[in-house]
């Protein structure tokens, strides 16, 4: 449950990050998770905006493998992760 809160929420962007800081604190999400699925849920937030950063001020806006490789690859990893997960979860419960 705790992971499902705390990785889960990240990824809504209407989600404000004070309301995920207080639901993960009254479900009582262990800090080590609460951690390191919070890096994970900023990372391709981070990411994107770094790169239309680095492009502002330019007239086209060119959308090469240098944006694609990396959100397909973290949208494999999660869609791995999930599956993993469910997979296991079924075969406990």
């Amino acid at each position: 449950m705790s992971l499902a809160v705390s990785g889960g929420v990240r990824f809504v962007p209407l989600a404000p990050f004070n309301t995920v800081c207080l639901v993960a604190g009254v479900v009582r999400v262990p800090l080590r998770t609460y951690a390191w699925t919070t890096g994970v849920g900023v990372l391709p937030l981070g990411a994107m905006l770094t790169f239309f950063g680095s492009r502002m001020g330019r007239n086209e806006l060119q959308l090469g493998i240098a944006f694609w490789a990396p959100n397909v690859l973290f949208l494999a990893l999660v869609l791995t992760i999930w599956w993993i997960f469910r997979r296991r979860n079924a075969r406990i419960g």
